[in-house]
């Protein structure tokens, strides 16, 4: 099989920006919240689950716990179906 030169280029450059099927996003993000809000909700600590932008303006997964912590419980992503997540003290919440 012969590549064009085109072609060729056009994987090393996918290549070399990192692109694997490890940080390519699955779904839409609402999805993605949806498909683990349950389970991250079980997990001790967790009192919300949103969807935000960090200071880049990229798309996230926010976990709200109910206190700060000195180690994040290692239950806890650092990214869902590729979305990066991020993790923020919120308190208890209460119902107004």
């Amino acid at each position: 099989m012969r590549i064009s030169t085109s072609s060729a280029l056009l994987i090393l450059i996918i290549m070399d920006c990192g692109f694997s099927e490890a940080n390519m996003v699955s779904g839409s993000i609402q999805d993605v919240k949806k498909k683990y809000v349950q389970s991250l909700m079980a997990i001790e600590g967790v009192r919300s689950i949103g969807i935000g932008k960090n200071p880049q303006g990229e798309m996230v997964i926010m976990i709200g716990l109910d206190k700060p912590r000195s180690a994040i419980p290692a239950e806890l992503p650092t990214e869902l179906d590729g979305y990066p997540v991020i993790i923020q003290t919120v308190g208890d919440i209460k119902a107004q």
